[in-house]
This record gives C-alpha cells, structure tokens and sequence, in this order.
C-alpha cells in the first residue's frame, strides 16, 4: 500500500506481509517471516466520503493479524520475568497456594538458561524468594517456590515493586521485560492509592517492563488489577477458581514465547481538518500535536484491532488532507525499530446521499460496538454504585438502539452484543442474591469490557477461526457434553462449530454455530 486513503476502496494494508498458518503447540513456536516485516495490519474507515463544510465523526479501524510461522524456541527473543506471587493467609483457601506453586514451576520449565528470573514473595512482609539470575539451577528455584505457605496480610504494592526493581538492572532493549503479580486479596498494607500505584506502574513501563496482573478469586480489587494491567501494558486475568491457574500461567507464558512486536505504538498526526481524536480502550498522550496510542506487546497468532474516533471538517469538496498514521515497534526477531508511516486523505462531498453509500458496514459495526461497550460498562458501575433499575433501564435502551443499527448492518457481533445485553436483566438478578455471586457478577463483566475495547470479543463470543484459552474451555464444556470428539487444543475448528450448533439446538437457542452470550451462559462460561 502506497498509504491510507478514504474511499470507497475502503480497506489498505498497512504494514508486513501475511503468511500461512501453522500451528504452534505446548508454546514451543513463535511468528517468524521470512522477509519483510512480522506484523500486517490492515486501516478501514467507515465511510469513504464525509460531508464538506460540516464537523462529522468518522471512525477508523486499524485490525493487527500477525501470522503464526514455525520457529524453533532456541531463536525466540530472550525473557527477563519477575513473579510477584501473594502469599497472604487467604492463599491457605481452597489450596490457592498450592495451585500458584505448581504454576511459578511450570513458568521455571519454559525458561531457558539465556533468561532472566527473579521471584518474589509477600504478604505484609516482602522478600526476594530467588534474586534475579540466568536460569541456570531451576530445580533450586522450584523446590525454594514448592516451600511457600501462607502468612500475612497483603502488601501488594511493595512486592510488586520490589518484583520490578529486582529485574529493573537486566532489563534492556534486547530482551522481553515482563512482570507477573498475582494475588488474591485487597492491598492492605503499604501504598494502597490506586493512582499513585498506577504512576510506578507507568514508570516501569516508560523502562522497558511490563507488567501483567491476575487477580484470583472474588477478594481482590478488580478495578485495581486491570489498571496495573492497563498502566504496565501487560495482561489481566481473573481467575475464578485455582484450578485455572495453571491455564492462565501458560497462557501468558505462550504469549510471551510468541512475542514479534514490543513497544508498539501507533501515531495520529492530524491537520487541521481534524478537531479532536478519540481512543476506544488504549491510554494514549498528545505530544507535540500528535495523538500517541501505546499497544501491548504483539504476539503471532494474534488478531486484535484499535477503534478510534476523528471529529473533521472538511472545508470544501474535494481531496483533502487529514495528516498521517504511524506504525513503530520493535522487531523482537531482529531486535530493530520499526517504524512506517502513511498519509490519510478523505474525499469531501456536497451530496449526502453519497457519503450515505460509501458506507463500510464491518467498520462501522466494530464501531457501534466499540462505543457500545464502553456505554454498556458504565451502566454496569451504576448497578454497582446501587441503581439497579436505572441501569437496567439504560441498559434496554442501549440493546433497542443496537438492534435498529443492526436491522440495515446485519453484523453477527451486533446481534450477538445485543444478546448479551438481553441477559443483564438475569445476570443482576443473580449477582443480588449474595455477595459472592455479585463480586463474580462485576468481575466477570469487566473482564469482558477490559478485552472488548481492546478488539478481543473472545469472552463474549466465540466463533469459527477463533483460537486460545476462552476456546479451550468451550472445547471442554462440549467434549463434557458428549457433542465434541476433537483435541483440547484451543482452536475453533468446523467441528466446534457443529458441537455449537448441536448444542444450541438441544437448548432452544437459534443454532447458528457461534457461540454467543446464551450459549457461553448456558454452559457457565459467560
């Protein structure tokens, strides 16, 4: 592509080259090219054609599909990871630490001796379990981490930041800095303000670590944990039950391994034309006139989008000018700075029925939903600050109004939204019944809301070509159901598909082979 330009042509690659699939098993492989560069990414506009003379929001999409190519691990860039693991007293519940034992020791497993670890351990006392090292005596490091019991009470802040100072003197520009922090309970002792928890997250970031946060069972502080996750650019989990734990702690190890693309920014520099910009579920700063959105790390396999929102006005019809769009990353199979930018420009009309039929229905339905979800999860805050009927009201004004949307669009994730919003009514009526019930109510929709804005539907839909954690767990619910006979393997296949659609059949939901908010309900997964 020579650059972004808005027209009725719509859609431009931006960056890379695409590559067959293969698959990656036990996160033993990681995305490679062979030439050109590892990421492709693809921008749409939801119209080709704006109005002249008159301020209008136009919005734009830019999707990521990073191909996932064989490579062995030994050529995988190099880890520096820090575990912050609790071990507060309320890890003695339900054998919480017993589960986070067994996944510290897996994460030992897939490091190499080329990488870094340091682990630390806290309750309201701090101490580093193994000094941040080369990998070089693991059988050391897991009998010190097989030896943790619970103690105290909760000093999150200290230990995460004695977890990120412990790696701070080996992260560098040619390895993979992450953190890990998990607990399970409130910040209790030591720093305990969010925002200022938040600004040292920031700082470690604005370092080189990132930071991923999970949060395990119903006593901990969501709204905290995804802001760490959120601020430190890593990943946020909630784990509902230990024995998820491991999953989880393979899962961020996977997409680590798979790691292509680090530091990763895209860059608005408007004209004019442009009035204001707005970014649907990414931080971002404006400096020297330009809108700066930082992404998290890029992993092969991974699809993922950014929705933004540009108020312009044209001044007359014609060609015009909006400015540009920048793609920088780091390569982590080359270690190198990527950076590639390209012109935007819009066509500007007199005839409103033109700008009506330069319409991109996809684009435009990722966008209702976009904005959607974001008005969907402050009602969801207003359930939670005790106005149940005003949110409910709000929130069957909300499916009225995607649903009209979606009568011309005719988008699966639009009616599968809708659906969504449909079983709030129930969901809240659940949640009320005891504390519990409402603490996983709000979790798990705010889980759904941290991942929707970021372009991963994956916790409220699963469909054909889908792939990771949430598709395992369906596979198992199905193979449960004596309707799926394939491999656990987390890959939507046509043959998931089928098991869906049998299994909507059986319990008088439309059979259509996605699995939306009604199916993943109906088998305890939404």
């Amino acid at each position: 592509m020579s650059g972004l330009k808005i027209n009725s042509s719509i859609a431009f690659a931006f960056v890379g080259l695409f590559f067959a699939n293969c698959m990656g098993q036990s996160g033993k492989t990681v995305a490679v090219t062979v030439d050109g560069e590892p990421v492709k990414a693809c921008v749409e506009v939801d119209h080709g054609k704006m109005l002249a003379h008159s301020p209008q929001d136009l919005y734009i999409v830019v999707r990521f599909d990073i191909p996932e190519f064989l490579r062995p691990q030994s050529k995988r860039m190099p880890i520096c990871m820090g575990m912050v693991i609790d071990r507060s007293g309320s890890m003695g519940e339900k054998g919480k630490i017993e589960y986070a034992r067994r996944s510290a020791n897996y994460v030992v497993d897939q490091l190499k001796t080329t990488d870094i670890l340091g682990v630390v351990e806290y309750d309201d006392r701090i101490s580093t379990l193994w000094p941040a090292a080369l990998v070089k005596n693991p059988g050391t490091i897991k009998r010190m981490i097989s030896e943790l019991e619970p103690r105290g009470s909760t000093n999150l802040c200290g230990g995460l930041m004695q977890g990120i100072d412990d790696i701070e003197r080996y992260a560098s520009s040619s390895r993979l800095n992450r953190v890990i922090l998990l607990s399970d309970g409130l910040a209790n002792r030591g720093i305990t303000d969010p925002d200022e928890i938040g600004r040292l997250v920031r700082h470690a970031r604005a370092n080189g670590i990132t930071v991923s946060a999970m949060g395990l069972g119903l006593d901990y502080d969501e709204n905290l944990m995804q802001a760490i996750a959120e601020n430190g650019g890593g990943n946020y989990y909630y784990i509902e039950s230990p024995t998820q734990m491991a999953d989880i702690f393979h899962q961020e190890m996977n997409t680590m391994i798979a790691a292509v693309a680090k530091d990763v920014h895209i860059i608005i520099d408007g004209t004019d034309i442009i009035d204001d910009i707005n970014v649907y579920g990414y931080k971002y700063e404006e400096r020297d006139g330009k809108t700066d959105i930082t992404l998290e790390d890029l992993y092969g396999g991974e699809k993922r989008s950014l929705t933004l929102r540009l108020k312009a006005k044209p001044q007359k019809p014609g060609e015009c000018n909006l400015g540009s769009v920048s793609l920088s990353y780091t390569d982590c199979e080359k270690n190198t700075r990527r950076t590639r930018s390209f012109p935007m420009t819009i066509i500007a009309t007199e005839n409103a029925g033109e700008v009506a039929q330069s319409e991109n229905k996809t684009v435009r339905a990722e966008a209702v939903l976009a904005t959607a979800d974001e008005e969907h999860s402050q009602y969801v805050k207003q359930y939670e600050a005790g106005d149940k009927q005003a949110a409910l009201a709000n929130i069957s004004a909300l499916q009225q109004r995607i649903s009209s949307v979606n009568a011309t669009i005719k988008d699966v994730r639009l009616a599968k939204k809708s659906e969504g919003l449909a079983l709030e009514s129930s969901e809240m009526a659940a949640a009320d019944q005891s504390p519990a019930a409402k603490a996983d109510y709000l979790k798990s929709s705010k889980q759904r809301f941290y991942y929707a804005q970021k372009g991963k539907q994956s916790f409220s839909m699963l469909r054909n070509g889908d792939d990771g954690y949430q598709v395992k767990q369906l596979q198992q619910k199905l193979k449960d159901q004596n309707l799926y006979s394939g491999t656990v393997d987390g890959e939507f296949s046509p043959e998931v598909e089928k098991a869906v659609e049998e299994y909507q059949k059986q319990n008088n939901i439309p059979a259509d082979g996605v699995a939306g908010p009604a199916t993943l309900k109906k088998l305890d997964m939404y």
